[in-house]
C-alpha cells in the first residue's frame, strides 16, 4: 500500500510540474471502522460501523477487514491557485465487537425479512442507546410517545433529535434532546429540554393519538432520512418508521405525520 501510494504522488507531481502548477495539496480523512453484532428480533446480524472526522455515520453488512478498505484517494479539489487538493483515507480499526439490542418492536416488519428494516432499525436503535432512551414505559401506568427525528432530510444523518412524551391522568411531560456527531469520536449530546404541556394542548394531543391508533404499523420509505415514532399505550403499541417524501405520496398517512410533526414543533 506504501509503494502505491509512493507511485501515485509521483504521477501527480511529476503532471503539475509539466503543467507549470502549484504543487498539489494532501489531506487525510481519518475513519474509525468497528465490527457490530445486532442482536433484532430473533437474529443476531453483522455490521461493521463507519466514523470520520467528520462525523459521518454509516454502517455496512458483514464484519469488514482492512485488507478490503480501499485507502486511496476519495476526491480531487481543483482550488483558486490551480493546486490540486487530494483527500486520502485512512482507516483506525477498533478491536472489540459492539453489540447493540434492537429497541424497536414490530410484529409486521421483522428484522428477518428485509435487510433495510434491520438497517434502519440498527441506526435507531443505535442512537437511542447513546442518548439513553433505549426503554419505553412497560409498568402500564402511562401513555408515551417517542420520536427519533433526523435534522437532515437527504444528506446523510449525522444530526438527531429523540423527543419522548410521557402522558399520566391529565399530565403530560416533554423531553427532548440533541445528538449530533462531529467527529469520529462519536455523538455529542447537546443539553436536554423537559417541558409540561397545557390543558389545550394535551386534548388536540390525545385527539390526535385516538386517530394514530387506527393504523397498523407503517414502515415507508423513499428518498431521504426516516423519522421513527412509536406510541406505545396500555392496550397497545404502534411503530412508525415514514420519510417525508412518502408522506407526499400518501396522504391517507397525513394523520400519522401531523402527530409527529406537531410534537417536534412542542418540543423547540
Amino acid at each position: 500500500m506504501k509503494r502505491k501510494l509512493f507511485l501515485v504522488l509521483n504521477i501527480v507531481a511529476f503532471y503539475v510540474i509539466l503543467n507549470g502548477q502549484n504543487i498539489p495539496v494532501y489531506d487525510t480523512l481519518n475513519i474509525n471502522f468497528q465490527w457490530v453484532a445486532f442482536f433484532c428480533d430473533s437474529s443476531v446480524q453483522k455490521y461493521t460501523r463507519f466514523l470520520d472526522d467528520n462525523g459521518t455515520l454509516t454502517f455496512q453488512e458483514g464484519h469488514i477487514d482492512l485488507e478490503e478498505l480501499d485507502e486511496d484517494f476519495v476526491r480531487h479539489t481543483f482550488l483558486k491557485d490551480g493546486a490540486v487538493k487530494s483527500v486520502i483515507k485512512k482507516f483506525h480499526f477498533i478491536n472489540d465487537v459492539d453489540t447493540i439490542n434492537n429497541y424497536y418492536f414490530s410484529n409486521k416488519h421483522t428484522c428477518e425479512l428485509k435487510s433495510d428494516v434491520s438497517y434502519n432499525k440498527l441506526i435507531g436503535s443505535y442512537i437511542l442507546r447513546e442518548a439513553g432512551y433505549e426503554k419505553l414505559d412497560s409498568t402500564g401506568f402511562s401513555n408515551e410517545i417517542r420520536i427519533l427525528y433526523p435534522l437532515e432530510y437527504l444528506n446523510l444523518g449525522n444530526n438527531y433529535k429523540i423527543i419522548l412524551v410521557s402522558i399520566s391522568n391529565n399530565r403530560v411531560t416533554l423531553n427532548s434532546v440533541v445528538l449530533r456527531s462531529l467527529s469520529r469520536e462519536g455523538f455529542i449530546i447537546e443539553e436536554g429540554k423537559e417541558k409540561e404541556l397545557s390543558i389545550r394542548q394535551i386534548r388536540r394531543l390525545k385527539r390526535q393519538m385516538q386517530e394514530v391508533q387506527l393504523f397498523d404499523d407503517v414502515y415507508c420509505l423513499k428518498p431521504g432520512n426516516p423519522w421513527i415514532m412509536e406510541v406505545n399505550t396500555q392496550s397497545d403499541l404502534k411503530t412508525f418508521f415514514i420519510s417525508n417524501y412518502c408522506l407526499r405520496q400518501s396522504r391517507n398517512l397525513r394523520p400519522i405525520g401531523t402527530l409527529c410533526f406537531k410534537i417536534v414543533q412542542l418540543s423547540k
